[in-house]
């Protein structure tokens, strides 16, 4: 039963050809192994060359040696090839940046890597059906459109292949069972401290008890006709490009606002993320909220901007939308430029040297202990108030925005007040001692001091009844 339904996926989502050269990934637990196993009992029927890759991600100690002496134990009985990875000791994980993103990248250029070598046209992962259930119902938690709906795709970039991904984890286990496969189990995915896990322990088995037993099988079709509707809006995206008037030149992408309006807003929307893919790479950092601030650009006049994720700025200048990469904030690079510098004194107080460049999205670390999260989001009622979190009107700001430390002759217009106080004299006020004062952050724009961080908030950027985006900064 199992292998006909592999041999089906593979046929009906045109997974593999004849000759193909494939590499395995196989961890070691029931999925990848099952996965191995039906490969070979296909393997006469494609004519199809196997090797087996093996990321250690080294997070589990001897727990991870043993799954790759497993899969090393594997290979070797099947006769196979094995080829395998790790994490490179002197990798430091980058501010902001998930331990789970940061393995999923080395493993993944592993992968890639290994292909290249050994001339593999494909990469064959062990996603199944309820993987990719837990998948969509991931990203509908965040938020996400069409895109993020169609969840785990059958085949992408043209060789990672996903053949197990029309199999349920208990045809999985039925034919480990039926071929006496033994195989490892990683006590990582029971850590419910992670939001996948939390899904795949409670809220999956929850929605089956309570409201739909086959309701993996529902998510795997919604994801199914999500992506094929999603093929079709990324096909009409080139005529829509031209007839946008889109057009590449001096590091940047601009459009003619009347034909841009033309198009119907979902398209809009696709346009904006695909500028953003060619800016940057990847539409990292972008969301709903960003592709909004857009929009609103264009139902101004004259000049203005807004600034989004990666360090794009978006400008609105008489009839043309413009796009363009002015800096990359969410890079370790970039920050370095903004290194804390030595503390001058004058008078009593501390001058504070440091400066650097407000990521938004992003987490900014100004010392242990210290970080600033910054996220931008619609506005929700009440609005989070508190001296650990500052929450400004987005469209108030007047970028560039950084964080530093006080300067002489720095003041703010607290909430609620008509007037102006010296940063100074209100951190002496807050009874914030001395020695502690040069290292207090504020959140500074071009025309003055918006947040003295866990002290004050500016009356100038305040969220009104007339707010519709919000930049919120929060201690954590």
């Amino acid at each position: 039963m199992f292998v006909r339904v592999l041999e089906k996926t593979v046929r009906r989502r045109g997974l593999l050809e004849r000759g193909d050269r494939v590499l395995v990934a196989v961890s070691g637990g029931p999925d990848s192994v099952a996965l191995l196993r039906g490969l070979i009992e296909l393997r006469s029927r494609y004519d199809l060359s196997l090797t087996v890759g093996h990321f250690n991600h080294g997070l589990r100690g001897a727990a991870s040696d043993a799954e790759e002496r497993f899969v090393a134990e594997l290979a070797l009985k099947a006769g196979l090839e094995l080829r395998t990875g790790r994490m490179p000791t002197a990798s430091v994980r980058p501010r902001g940046r998930s331990l789970e993103d940061w393995c999923r990248e080395h493993r993944y250029a592993f992968l890639d890597a290994t292909a290249r070598e050994i001339q593999a046209g494909k990469i064959a992962l062990g996603h199944h059906r309820r993987d990719q259930a837990e998948t969509v119902l991931m990203n509908l938690l965040r938020g996400s459109g069409i895109e993020g709906l169609k969840g785990i795709l059958p085949i992408r970039d043209g060789r990672y292949i996903r053949p197990l991904l029309d199999t349920d984890p208990a045809e999985i286990r039925a034919f480990l069972e039926s071929r006496s496969l033994s195989f490892r189990n990683d006590a990582s995915n029971r850590d419910i401290r992670h939001l996948r896990n939390r899904i795949r322990h409670d809220l999956l088995p929850r929605l089956e008890t309570v409201y739909n037993p086959a309701i993996v099988h529902g998510i795997s079709r919604m994801a199914e006709i999500a992506g094929l509707e999603n093929d079709f809006m990324e096909s009409v995206l080139p005529e829509a490009y031209a007839s946008a008037g889109g057009r590449e030149g001096q590091g940047g992408v601009r459009f003619d606002i009347p034909a841009f309006l033309t198009l119907h807003e979902a398209i809009q929307n696709r346009l904006i993320l695909l500028v953003v893919r060619r800016l940057i790479g990847a539409p990292s950092g972008l969301t709903h909220a960003h592709i909004q601030l857009v929009r609103n650009l264009l139902g101004r006049s004259g000049y203005a901007e807004v600034h989004l994720a990666g360090g794009i700025t978006a400008t609105r200048s008489y009839d043309h939308l413009s796009f363009q990469q002015t800096a990359d904030v969410s890079s370790p690079a970039s920050r370095s430029q903004h290194r804390p510098s030595r503390l001058r004194r004058k008078g009593t107080d501390a001058e504070a040297g440091f400066q650097f460049d407000v990521p938004i999205p992003g987490v900014l670390s100004l010392a242990p202990g210290c970080r600033l999260r910054f996220e931008v989001a619609g506005v929700t009622r009440p609005v989070p108030t508190g001296r650990e979190i500052a929450c400004l009107d987005y469209e108030r700001i007047r970028f560039p925005l950084v964080c530093r430390g006080v300067r002489t002759g720095d003041r703010i217009q607290p909430l609620g007040m008509a007037g102006t106080k010296k940063v100074r004299r209100l951190l002496l006020d807050a009874k914030v001692p001395l020695e502690e004062r040069g290292r207090v952050p504020l959140l500074v724009d071009d025309e003055g001091v918006l947040w003295v961080a866990g002290v004050c908030l500016s009356e100038r950027a305040r969220v009104s009844d007339r707010t519709r985006t919000v930049l919120k900064a929060e201690i954590i």
